[in-house]
Order: C-alpha cells, then structure tokens, then sequence
C-alpha cells in the first residue's frame, strides 16, 4: 500500500488554500482502498465546510492578512 501522509498534508494545504476553486478527490477501490470511504471522504467535506465557515464574510485582503499572520506567528529563521 502506498503511504498517504504526502497526499493528506497537500489535501489539507489546498483545501485551506482561499484560492483553490475546487479541490478534486480521487477515490481508489480495490487493493490498497481505504477501509471506510464514506466516513473518509464525509470527514474530509466536513473539514472543508469548516475551513469555508471561517472564511465566510471576510475580504480577500483579510483573508491575505490572516494567512500572512498566522504564518509569521509560526516561527521565523534565523
């Protein structure tokens, strides 16, 4: 089976990404189908209706103002 922790990280990055208009997900049955689909894929909607809640009302510019700030908040190299 092939390890899905790259493929999760990017579904999570693009679906909290403001400019992703449509986030395609490939569902694979047979060998190596995840053991519930259903509760995965209602899991990943759910995810997604949150991520948009939090979007919901704000500006593009306070939506860039967030994202730069929550990234800043992270860590900075030094």
């Amino acid at each position: 089976m092939i390890d899905p922790t790259l493929r999760h990280t990017a579904i999570r990055v693009a679906a909290e990404d403001p400019r992703v208009r449509v986030l395609l997900v490939d569902v694979v049955l047979g060998y190596g189908a995840h053991r519930d689909p259903e509760l995965t894929i209602s899991r990943v909607g759910d995810a997604i209706d949150q991520g948009l809640q939090g979007l919901a009302g704000r500006t593009p510019e306070d939506i860039r103002r967030l994202r730069r700030e929550k990234f800043l908040a992270i860590g900075r190299a030094v």
